[in-house]
């Protein structure tokens, strides 16, 4: 399950993330967007990277986490199990090829019509198996450590996600909950009560 998720997330055909960036790729183009199309079309090769990264990292080598590793409880894997399968065949119902019924179901305003451009699926295909290629090439052998870590403080900087949760705890969460929360205590005990 794990590595069909993986699979349409680097938007690998027919899987459903395939069809999910073929749509936004041709949106792009024929909207004359084409900045916007190098960038989509860099990100599904950097996201199929990702993703192969993540695999090679989380299941093979050696384990580096804490704790015993364990098989997932049934409740766990039946889920998986059905996003795995909603994955494979769900997908298609997006397909312009099968009549691209799911937008009709789902869509916004109007229903758009979905366009299939060869060009741009074999484009798209060709960046995502780069980008797994790329991925699987830099981590087939050095599991154990991030050759990423060679970037300094590029690496440092992705790795502690641009520092948004840092800023996002000191400046919201421990503010609102610390300060906030004890002037209305005060508040509550010294001046209501």
């Amino acid at each position: 399950t794990f590595l069909i998720g993986s699979l349409a997330l680097a938007g690998v055909p027919p899987l459903a993330g395939f069809w999910s960036k073929d749509e936004l790729l041709v949106v792009a183009d024929h909207g004359g967007h084409q900045v916007l199309f190098i960038v989509l079309l860099l990100t599904a090769l950097l996201t199929a990277f990702y993703m192969t990264r993540a695999v090679l990292m989380t299941f093979f080598g050696e384990f580096r986490g804490h704790g015993e590793p364990h098989e997932a409880p049934r409740t766990m894997t039946g889920v998986l199990v059905a996003l795995a399968t909603a994955t494979v065949f769900v997908g298609l119902l997006g397909s312009p090829q099968l009549g691209a019924v799911f937008g009709q179901w789902v869509f916004f305003e109007e229903v758009e019509e979905a366009l299939f451009v060869p060009w741009i699926a074999l484009v798209s295909t060709l960046a995502a198996f780069l980008g797994i290629a790329a991925g699987y090439r830099l981590y087939d052998h050095y599991r154990e450590r991030d050759p990423l870590r060679s970037l300094g403080p590029a690496y440092t900087l992705v790795s502690n996600k641009y520092y948004i949760d840092d800023i996002y705890w000191k400046g919201i969460v421990r503010p609102v909950r610390d300060d906030v929360s004890a002037a209305v205590y005060w508040n509550d005990r010294n001046i209501l009560d």
